[in-house]
């Protein structure tokens, strides 16, 4: 009755190692397929935060030209004024 016993332990035990065993690659690739997700987001975060940087230089860069080119205008005008000044005498 003993041995019986320790037969029947060792078949649950074998059965139960062998459930695991086959459900950790279903385990394992759903792991797999969760972080593959988390990568293209954490890309995708990443990409949308440097378009915005970018932006953000472009945007920079433009007020930095506008002003230059304002600047440039005023300078223009200044010398068209000293021209008139000049012709006139």
């Amino acid at each position: 009755m003993e041995d019986g016993l320790i037969i029947l332990l060792i078949i649950i035990l074998m059965f139960g190692v062998m459930y695991l065993w086959a459900y950790s690659s279903v385990y394992f690739e759903k792991v797999k397929r969760d972080k593959i997700k988390r990568d293209i987001i954490r890309k995708e975060e990443f990409y949308k935060e440097d378009i915005a940087n970018k932006q953000l230089i472009r945007e920079d860069k433009k007020k930095l030209f506008n002003i230059r080119s304002e600047e440039i205008n005023k300078h223009f005008k200044w010398l068209e004024g000293i021209n008139k000044v000049i012709k006139q005498t």
